[in-house]
Order: structure tokens, then sequence, then C-alpha cells
């Protein structure tokens, strides 16, 4: 985990050797500039990145230290960035960067070679300046990714910008998809934008806008579609609603509702978790677990909660699964709840 200590700092601690790794780690000596850590990957082969403003590093383990990769366009194999928003592993090893100034890059860490991925403005037909929101990889291996303000593409295995091809959604639609989820059966892609929703029949190649007033115009930060095929939506300032599939399925907003148990907040990250559960991480009440089935919190992990389900602070950043028993939760410390035991393993 990370903390800012006067600058950022990075710790890492071994829990199976139950030894420390890494202890007021500084990037001061490879990043001269000022720089923020904002995220770590761990690829299948053990491999960590680190991710931020100005900084893109790999841990180089035999020497408990961290290397910055070269950042400067000087080919189409380089990388130049600002900002590393979000990266991800794919399943043949590629590592694909989303940068807030240049578009997206496809790295193969096995070749040691970057491809970068610029969109190009279809309005303008200039290179794109929005920063990479979300992607999501379709039956087809194509690739789809929102751009802020840029609007949505499609890419191929070989990362070339193909037409949209989607009924209903003009190309040069500048919408801004901030998140992509599947429907349980795999036929529907859901988008949450700005504003509003959209859900991508891959069956009839058509694309469908919601954008209901009980909404408000504000931007869907986050979509997750539940085990039963209900919406979870996080939005931007006016919390959780909950989209009921049965009753939604010919008109879209009578299957619409508030999730009022949340007070109105900044949904961060919606996951759910390999045992049904809605897991919500919010900006300023910490984290709420719900049984999709009966709609009730059944977990909340927050500053005022007993000792087994306390946290530090209620601003959330992010939960992830770490595997089947555990959820890491970060924010301004990094926390691990025990799912089935349903209490802190480890703070």
């Amino acid at each position: 985990f990370d903390a800012w200590l006067d600058h950022p700092l990075l710790f890492c601690y071994d829990l199976k050797k139950k030894e420390v790794v890494l202890d007021h780690y500084s990037f001061l000596p490879i990043v001269n500039d000022y720089h923020e850590l904002r995220g770590i990957l761990q690829q299948k082969d053990g491999t960590i990145w680190i991710k931020g403003l100005n900084i893109f590093a790999r841990f180089i383990e035999k020497e408990r230290k961290f290397q910055q990769v070269s950042n400067g366009y000087q080919n189409e194999q380089s990388i130049d960035y600002i900002r590393v928003n979000d990266f991800f592993e794919d399943r043949d090893g590629n590592v694909w960067v989303a940068t807030n100034n240049n578009g997206l890059y496809s790295f193969n860490p096995a070749e040691q070679f970057f491809t970068n991925i610029r969109q190009v403005n279809r309005v303008t037909n200039l290179p794109g300046k929005g920063s990479m929101m979300s992607f999501i990889l379709t039956p087809d291996r194509t690739l789809l990714a929102g751009a802020w303000n840029d609007g949505l593409y499609r890419y191929d295995s070989n990362y070339r910008m193909l037409p949209l091809n989607i009924k209903g959604l003009d190309e040069k639609d500048p919408v801004t998809v901030w998140s992509m989820c599947y429907s349980p059966d795999s036929s529907i892609i859901w988008m949450g934008a700005q504003p509003g929703v959209y859900a991508y029949n891959l069956r009839s190649n058509s694309i469908t806008r919601h954008q209901p007033a009980l909404l408000k115009g504000k931007t869907i930060r986050q979509v997750a579609a539940d085990s039963i095929g209900n919406l979870w939506l996080g939005t931007q300032s006016i919390g959780l609603f909950k989209w009921t599939a049965s009753a939604g399925k010919n008109d879209f907003d009578k299957g619409l509702a508030k999730y009022k148990e949340i007070p109105d907040c900044q949904v961060r990250k919606i996951l759910i978790s390999t045992n049904g559960y809605v897991w919500v991480a919010t900006s300023d009440n910490g984290v709420y677990g719900i049984d999709p089935v009966t709609d009730k919190i059944v977990v909340h992990l927050d500053t005022n909660g007993p000792p087994e389900k306390r946290i530090t602070s209620n601003d959330i950043s992010s939960i992830v699964q770490y595997d089947d028993t555990t959820l890491l939760v970060a924010g301004k410390n990094l926390f691990f709840f025990h799912l089935k035991k349903e209490k802190m393993i480890k703070t």
C-alpha cells in the first residue's frame, strides 16, 4: 500500500513469509518530478507494476527496487504519458495501459515493447486528447474502449481502429463511457455513461440509450450486473441505484429505483463477489455489502463499526476480490476483509 508522508511512499509486507519487503520506499531516486502513486498491478507471472502521476514502474524483485519505464515518444514502440489512469493484463499476457494524454498502449513484457493505441477524434480527425476511461473485450475478440469526450472506439486484435458499426450509435458521438460490464448471459454489454446508461445488444448489434429522469442527468461512474440479471448503478454524486430486470423489461425507467439505504455520495467502485453479494465502495460512507436477493445491507465497513468491521477512513478508492475469501479495500490504508468470517483479517 502507499501513503503520503511529505511525498509518496510505498510499503509491502509478505503475508506468507511474515516479513517486510518494502518500508517507506521512495521513488525520488528515479522520478525527479512531482508524482503520485495511484495503483498496483500484479501479472500472472508475479511481475509487479505501479502507476500514477508521472510514474509507471516495474518492481525488480531480486533487488527489491522499482525501475521506471522510459517516458517519452521515440517511435511506435515507446510510451509517452503524464498520468497512467489504469492498467490490466489480458489472457495473452499483454499489459494494457490507459493514459490521460496519449490514449491506450499495449505492452508485451516478454518482448519488452509498447504499442501506442492513440485514438483519433472522429470529428476533428486529429489525435484525441481524452484519457481512456474503460474497456472490454467482445466475443468477436475486438476491444471496445471509452475515451473521455472522444467517444467509444473499437480495435481489432492488431490494435487497429475499426468502425464501431453499432446500430443506434453515431460514429462521431462523443459519449464518455466510464464503465462497462456483461449481462449474466453475455448477450448485452451495459455501459455507464456521462450521462445515462447504454445497452449494447450483441445479438442484434444495436445500442439503446436510457436516460431516466430519476438519474437527474448525472454521470454513471459504475455499472455492474448481479447474478440475477439486475443492474447496480453508481453515480457521481447522488448515490446508488438498482435496476430490476423483470420490472424494466419493456420500459427501462420502470425498473429503476434509488437504493435509499445508502446516502447520496460518489460511488467509486461496484464489485460482484463470488458469493453473489454486491459490494459498493463510496467516497464518504465506507463500503457496503448488499444481498441482491433481499436488497438488504449485510455488511457495512466504516469508521464507526465494531472492531471486526472498522476502517480508518470512509473515503474508499476501490475494492477488489483477492481470492475466494478475501476482499481488499483500498483507501487511505489497505484493508483485508474475510468474506466468509465477515471480519477484518489484516489492516
